[in-house]
């Protein structure tokens, strides 16, 4: 079985680069190419010091790029993410978007052309798993306690607050009519963390998610990427393109 070949938008950036890394060593994944806004023109594995992404040069647009591939990953900047995937979709690859901060304009843009020529598309606020199991929790503190408050930090580099993350949790719990606040924080020394707070009569409870090192989104990619060229359609979570994540036994 041919392994599913990939694109990766951003793969020089702090999470780029570790997806990329986790991505080249899996066996049925294959990086062929990358674009980014530096380095055009030289090698990412001598880049990034991984000899498994030898050969594959760093490209300006997805257009550019001279392998043929499957899936294109986005982790660039919102200003170019969706016109970077649009390309993609123009040469029938199937998209999966991790940037965070995009105009919800062009994202209703990019599902509408996906639809039209019957490929797949997900923009996915987190691929940590463990994100993912904390969401599930956080709906359940929703629905027993009625209000929830959502404290989300990352570093200070983030463009965008609240970050997609709490914005999608904040959303659904909105939609069961929980009451919801979210507060964001952006310190130096963050990756990523979220803590869930829910409180009833003498008694308070919290769920902690932390993201150490951006090793965590690696995994979640490489299953995002594996389903996509597996269906049709546009998805805006892990768990609703993979739903065998949280499945019970």
């Amino acid at each position: 079985m041919r392994a599913v070949r990939l694109i990766v938008g951003g793969a020089t950036g702090k999470t780029g680069a570790e997806v990329v890394r986790y991505l080249a060593g899996q066996d049925d994944l294959q990086v062929v190419g990358a674009v980014g806004r530096q380095h055009q023109g030289a090698d990412l594995g001598a880049l990034l010091g991984w000899p498994a992404l030898s050969g594959v040069p760093i490209s300006a647009s997805v257009g550019h790029v001279p392998a043929e591939a499957d899936v294109y990953v986005d982790f660039t900047a919102p200003e170019v993410a969706v016109a970077l995937a649009m390309e993609a979709v123009g040469r029938a690859m199937r998209v999966l978007i991790g940037t965070s901060g995009l105009e919800p304009q062009s994202v209703s843009l990019l599902a509408a052309q996906v639809q039209r020529q019957s490929l797949a598309a997900a923009v996915i606020p987190n691929f940590s798993v463990g994100a993912v199991l904390q969401r599930k929790m956080a709906l359940e503190l929703g629905r027993r306690f009625g209000r929830v408050e959502v404290v989300e930090g990352h570093h200070r580099s983030k463009r965008d607050a609240p970050s997609g993350t709490a914005r999608d949790l904040a959303s659904a719990l909105e939609a069961m009519g929980v009451e919801t606040a979210v507060h964001s924080l952006r310190l130096e020394g963050l990756v990523a963390r979220q803590e869930v707070w829910a409180g009833g009569p003498g008694e308070v409870i919290s769920l902690t998610h932390e993201v150490t090192s951006r090793q965590a989104y690696g995994a979640g990619v490489a299953m995002a990427a594996r389903q996509l060229v597996t269906v049709s359609g546009f998805f805006t979570s892990l768990e609703e393109l993979c739903p065998a994540l949280t499945a019970r036994d």
